[in-house]
């Protein structure tokens, strides 16, 4: 297996990613917000580039809307991008549509791979168990 690390969503080059397994890695927001969603039962979390798209998408499927800019929450949004919002209450059963100047912006670069994690202190060995099992680069 052969692992190759990517700073930053804008290094990604998607047409190499063909064939791979990825794990996102956005530790401090984006990456613990998804899974602290899932962990409290939320449907999806729909990952989105931009404020626009996500008050769109979530118009049309009746979601929650969740994100930041700048590290600040948006005006009109449901949620920010603190994983300490997304309690059972708030968010179980609902699909989320996220924003984020960074997390969400890695995830879409890397939708040319053939199987994508998310990754984060909160779940590192169960993200790591899951590449190794993915058996690809």
């Amino acid at each position: 297996m052969r692992v190759d690390v990517v700073l930053t969503a804008d290094a990604v080059v998607p047409a190499r990613l063909a064939g791979a397994t990825v794990l996102v890695v956005d530790v401090l927001r984006a990456s613990t917000t998804i899974i602290a969603a899932l962990a409290a039962g939320c449907a999806g979390v729909t990952p989105v580039a931009d404020p626009v798209e996500a008050r769109r998408r979530a118009a049309a499927h009746g979601a929650l809307l969740a994100g930041e800019r700048r590290g600040e929450p948006i005006a009109g949004f449901d949620l920010g991008n603190s994983p300490l919002e997304f309690t059972r209450e708030r968010v179980g059963g609902r699909t989320v549509v996220l924003t984020t100047s960074n997390g969400t912006r890695a995830l879409l670069a890397a939708r040319e791979a053939s199987a994508i994690g998310i990754a984060a202190f909160v779940n590192l060995t169960a993200a790591g168990d899951w590449a190794v099992a993915e058996g690809r680069d």
